[in-house]
């Protein structure tokens, strides 16, 4: 977690003040958090996606 706050803000910032320290986390955390909710979304209508294949192929046959 700690890399992956250097290397954002190293990446979208040319330096940070320590006034703005915690928006700089509080920013961080919704990407974060936005990041794995669509991951854990996507794998969920995967799951579902897949379930419903083999749904559709056995009440087919």
């Amino acid at each position: 977690m700690h890399a992956r706050l250097k290397r954002w803000i190293r990446a979208c910032f040319c330096g940070i003040s320590t006034k703005y320290l915690q928006n700089y986390l509080n920013w961080f955390k919704v990407i974060e958090t936005n990041l794995k909710f669509k991951r854990d979304v996507q794998k969920s209508m995967m799951e579902l996606a897949m379930i419903g294949e083999n749904i559709f192929f056995t009440t087919e046959i």
